[in-house]
């Protein structure tokens, strides 16, 4: 458990800093920040994104010390996996003008990314109702 709350932890100062990023970029117009995120909107939206990581973490980790279950390694690893990837995209796309990810590779490592968060939470909610 201590790997998840060690990455919720992460993740918070993470979202902290994107939204501060976020902030001088939007509101300031800092050039050089407006320079590499030119859509710096989607930095409002990963640092919401990694906020509800962190949280996710943080509530599996609650749910199973209340259960009293320990999530099997692979499982917190998809988990942790999963929280840091799929938010990564909206930095990515801060990066770039278009609105979305390009057709082709960029489509489907975004879908990709969603595996592991699936995977991971999905199967610590299902190893925690059977624990019921």
């Amino acid at each position: 458990m201590d790997l998840l709350i060690t990455v919720a932890a992460i993740l918070v100062i993470v979202s902290l800093a994107l939204a501060w990023v976020a902030s001088l970029t939007l509101y300031l117009k800092i050039p050089a920040l407006v320079k590499v995120f030119p859509s710096a909107f989607q930095l409002v939206r990963a640092h919401i994104d990694y906020l509800l990581m962190a949280m996710l973490l943080g509530v599996f980790v609650l749910l199973g010390d209340r259960q009293d279950v320990t999530y099997a390694t692979w499982l917190r690893w998809m988990m942790v996996v999963g929280a840091v990837y799929n938010p990564l995209g909206f930095v990515i796309l801060a990066t770039r003008t278009e609105r979305g990810p390009k057709p082709g590779f960029e489509t489907w490592a975004t879908l990709v990314g969603f595996i592991p968060a699936t995977v991971g939470f999905g199967g610590a909610a299902a190893v925690l109702l059977a624990n019921l």
